[in-house]
């Protein structure tokens, strides 16, 4: 039997963290919220962590100096960054293994948990914003299949509509 994953997350959102860790544990993994970078890297250290999650509501220099020493203290340590906007420096996204936009939704953000963690390559994933417009894009043309005949109505349905009825199954699917 598998152990289960452990995952740090850390960041400014008190009421944010708290999300991804009752996420997180819905998922399977097991979550532990810590204040600050520094907690993290004492964490690191004194137990195995499969992930680190760095999730702040924007990165001023203060973060940035967090990632950087969060990685130099701990080189092979995964991190998935939540980038507070769709464009990441290059020095910063070159830190981390992961880079995902906040406020995506709970399939996303597991992929991406799975993109940083799922595999032993050891190599660094970026989920740039082209690819995460694909994958919005194929999940606006599944929801619009979903929800829309063509041969049976001449206008598809709203996309409030779809917005509210695909989040009610979302819902459902991160319980």
């Amino acid at each position: 039997m598998s152990q289960q994953q452990r995952i740090v997350c850390t960041g400014n959102e008190a009421f944010g963290l708290e999300v991804r860790r009752l996420l997180l544990e819905a998922f399977g993994y097991h979550a532990r919220v810590l204040p600050d970078c520094a907690a993290a890297s004492r964490a690191i250290t004194q137990d195995r962590t499969d992930l680190v999650i760095l999730d702040y509501s924007e990165l001023t220099k203060w973060e940035t100096e967090c990632i950087r020493s969060l990685r130099a203290a701990h080189p092979a340590q995964r991190i998935l960054l939540l980038a507070p906007a769709p464009y990441v420096e290059a020095d910063v996204s070159a830190l981390v293994d992961c880079v995902l936009m906040k406020g995506a939704s709970p399939e996303e953000f597991r992929e991406a948990i799975h993109a940083c963690i799922g595999s032993n390559s050891g190599g660094r994933r970026m989920l740039t914003l082209a690819s995460l417009f694909g994958a919005l894009l194929g999940t606006a043309r599944r929801l619009l299949k979903r929800h829309w005949n063509p041969l049976t109505s001449s206008s598809p349905p709203s996309t409030a509509q779809i917005v509210k009825q695909h989040a009610s199954s979302l819902r459902s699917s991160a319980r």
